[in-house]
């Protein structure tokens, strides 16, 4: 059966979670973007060596709350389920969320790499649902913005701030900015600053 958007998003407290909308091109172009090695159970390993081939409905969803609280996947599939439970068939994919996130009109880059998510700022974990199902009922003011977020404009706080200094832009160019997240792990691992805690610091400490 064909599932309505507006029944999907009502599935998520707006308080907490933010639906967005891919095509199967949007799709396909997010699934050819660079993605994380994600390994789920010590085993398998998920990458964009998996071809999205004529799928063409995708549900994006931001859950407000903390980066490292990583409950938004079983939380989202529990959702999911009530809507699975009426017909519908579906599958949570794992490709480039950040992409994603843009090209659901979600949200837009910062000079960090990160999203900002329109309605939560920073603070928030992004998933991702295919259907076999048509959606319809698709608002078609999704924004996607390949801009820099419009507070990056001028502004290299977050380089200088960065306490390994992971954000380069070498060529000087506001499109340039990229993070070496070898060094941004290194640091949440290992780290000792005085005011920023770490992996280390927290065993040491409990």
């Amino acid at each position: 059966r064909k599932i309505s958007f507006i029944e999907i998003q009502g599935l998520f407290n707006p308080e907490d979670w933010d639906v967005g909308y891919m095509t199967g091109d949007d799709l396909k172009r997010c699934a050819l973007h660079p993605v994380k090695d994600i390994s789920l159970h010590g085993v398998e390993n998920f990458s964009n060596g998996v071809y999205f081939k004529y799928l063409t409905n995708t549900i994006v969803l931001i859950r407000r709350g903390h980066t490292w609280d990583y409950t938004i996947y079983d939380e989202s599939r529990g959702i999911i389920n009530q809507i699975r439970e009426q017909g519908a068939v579906c599958y949570n994919i794992h490709t480039n969320y950040k992409e994603a996130a843009i090209l659901s009109g979600l949200g837009v880059r910062a000079r960090n790499s990160l999203i900002y998510s329109y309605k939560f700022g920073f603070d928030h974990h992004i998933t991702a649902f295919r259907f076999d199902n048509e959606i319809i009922d698709v608002p078609e003011n999704r924004r996607q913005n390949y801009k820099i977020w419009n507070r990056c404009v001028g502004c290299d706080d977050c380089a200088k701030a960065c306490p390994v200094n992971a954000i380069h832009n070498e060529e000087k160019n506001p499109f340039a900015w990229w993070l070496d997240s070898e060094k941004c792990l290194d640091f949440i691992a290992y780290g000792d600053h005085p005011t920023i805690p770490s992996v280390k610091q927290f065993w040491h400490k409990n």
